[in-house]
């Protein structure tokens, strides 16, 4: 509570520099029109509201439809500042876990950039995509020519919700400038209904998975709790969870650790934090858990339109 208390004074400085940081981005912007259409994936959080689950299922729905897809994610490790952008192949420490995720799960063109504007124009005149998808990207004043969808959770987000005292980087005002909105992600069961405007996480098992047996958790997310809580629902024996930072990987040594204090134990983490693992999967056997993102038909059928003919319109107001 003390530490809570000692925040309160950042939470207006950030909401400042956020805001001047907005107007430099503007000022910087290159002005160009994109030939491509592009959709960017955004939140209010700054992590754990779904972003990458939810490019992944468009990126594959829109392709089964017969768009060609690219998507752009952002350049988090080994960043170069010369280079605007660089497509992304299996090196995750050389751009990010999510891109990496994201190329692995749906087979296209992904790249990373610190620049998505810079990138979004160059990429689109190279005439080889029908639509771009940005993981990320919201709070990028140089994107309003995109098609913006942006998740958020049912609570209202207000001022004291803001980093650093809370998780999200702007209040519920931001959900004004978006073109779609969705609430989410959701819990879902199997039993629900999926109602238009919402959207749902669901953790797919391997077969054969023991729930009988007590699993210890590894994970490195945006939102870690809700992870572990999806598990537990679903009936998942936790005893004991080893948590970290979004992004932050796992090291030998604290593998090493783990196998003392737990010898006996099953250890399960997400896709998103295997790819992180990889190179330590001989050290320690892992069961990976997966999930799937589901939308209301309807609203696949209308974002696709939307994205088909109103972004269009957009790019060339």
């Amino acid at each position: 509570m003390i530490g809570r208390l000692f925040l309160i004074p950042f939470v207006p400085i950030y909401w400042v520099s956020f805001r001047i940081h907005q107007v430099w981005l503007r000022k910087s912007s290159i002005k160009a029109k994109p030939l491509v259409p592009m959709l960017v994936v955004g939140g209010l959080r700054a992590g754990g509201s779904g972003k990458t689950s939810v490019v992944i299922e468009l990126a594959q729905q829109f392709t089964k439809r017969g768009l060609k897809v690219g998507v752009l994610a952002y350049w988090i490790n080994g960043y170069k500042q010369e280079k605007i952008w660089k497509q992304v192949e299996r090196d995750w420490e050389g751009a990010s876990d999510e891109a990496v995720l994201i190329q692995k799960k749906t087979g296209l063109d992904v790249y990373v950039t610190r620049n998505r504007e810079r990138a979004w124009w160059e990429i689109a005149s190279q005439k080889k995509y029908d639509l771009l998808i940005s993981d990320d990207g919201f709070q990028d004043p140089r994107l309003v020519q995109a098609y913006s969808l942006v998740l958020h959770s049912p609570q209202r987000v207000g001022f004291w919700n803001l980093l650093p005292l809370g998780r999200y980087r702007e209040t519920s005002q931001g959900l004004k400038r978006g073109d779609r909105e969705f609430v989410g992600p959701l819990p879902w069961q199997g039993t629900e209904k999926v109602r238009e405007g919402q959207f749902y996480r669901q953790q797919e098992f391997p077969q054969g998975f023991a729930f009988d047996k007590k699993w210890v958790v590894l994970c490195a997310l945006g939102d870690n709790q809700s992870f572990i809580e999806d598990l537990k629902q679903n009936g998942v024996r936790v005893e004991g969870v080893y948590g970290k930072r979004d992004h932050v990987t796992f090291k030998k040594s604290e593998v090493k650790r783990l196998k003392r204090i737990y010898p006996m134990g099953h250890f399960l983490m997400s896709e998103k934090d295997f790819i992180k693992f990889e190179g330590l999967k001989r050290e320690l056997k892992v069961t990976v858990i997966k999930q799937k993102i589901i939308f209301s038909p309807n609203d696949l059928q209308k974002l696709f339109f939307d994205l088909k003919f109103g972004s269009f319109f957009k790019l060339n107001k």
